[in-house]
């Protein structure tokens, strides 16, 4: 297949290029984009080596602490397949690192936030729902400010606090939360966008377990129209 050509091109180019002098960035970025690409296809073991090498040599070149674009990729990476395979706390000490070393490029920069809405999402899958709530409100608060509230990151953050605060029981923050998403993915895509769609859907689940089972309803039913519309 094409996406086994890709493997067998890389994994030569970086044999190659561990045979020379004086290409470590070099070798790094054939090392990074090689285990993004095995750890798309679940080979985890493989990727690890691969991520945890790259970072070697990026800290090696430009420090331990340095926010180096593809060090912070690598650390970032490595959380998220460390996590697939459940190894939580591991994860854990990751996403902190890489979030400590963005927030030196600045607390409200778009990858930043993106790091603390990816531990937070972390910590709640640890039941440490406090943190959590606190690093998603955070996430959400800067990028309002930063982005706005019609941007894709905004919304996304949006969503994933409306989430948390319903496990949380927090019902009527997270009910206002959902509709400030839904007016926002409305605004930027209109009536008939699947994220639109989404949304509504999530609205209308979230209303019909509160026993507001009219106004669920028709929200359903406009999703439905909205599905079967594009679909003509």
């Amino acid at each position: 297949t094409d996406a086994d050509s890709v493997l067998d091109v890389l994994q030569l180019r970086l044999q190659k290029l561990r045979a020379s002098t004086g290409k470590d960035m070099l070798m790094a970025d054939c090392m990074f984009e090689l285990a993004r690409r095995l750890h798309g296809r679940a080979r985890y073991g493989e990727a690890e080596k691969l991520y945890r090498e790259c970072s070697r040599i990026c800290e090696a070149k430009k420090g331990k602490d340095h926010p180096d674009t593809l060090t912070l990729s690598c650390l970032n990476n490595l959380a998220q397949l460390l996590a697939a395979q459940g190894q939580l706390a591991r994860a854990e000490y990751l996403h902190r690192e890489a979030l400590k070393r963005k927030a030196k490029l600045g607390a409200d920069r778009p990858d930043t936030l993106q790091s603390l809405n990816n531990l937070a999402l972390l910590l709640t899958d640890q039941g440490q729902l406090a943190e959590a709530e606190a690093l998603h409100r955070e996430a959400l608060e800067k990028s309002r400010l930063k982005l706005g509230n019609q941007h894709p990151d905004t919304m996304i953050f949006m969503d994933n606090l409306a989430h948390l605060l319903k496990s949380m029981k927090k019902f009527e923050e997270a009910e206002e939360l959902f509709r400030e998403e839904l007016a926002a993915r409305r605004t930027r895509h209109g009536e008939y966008h699947e994220e639109t769609v989404f949304s509504r859907r999530n609205l209308a689940n979230f209303l019909q377990e509160r026993g507001k089972v009219d106004e669920a309803q028709e929200l359903l039913r406009l999703a439905g129209q909205t599905v079967q519309r594009t679909a003509q």
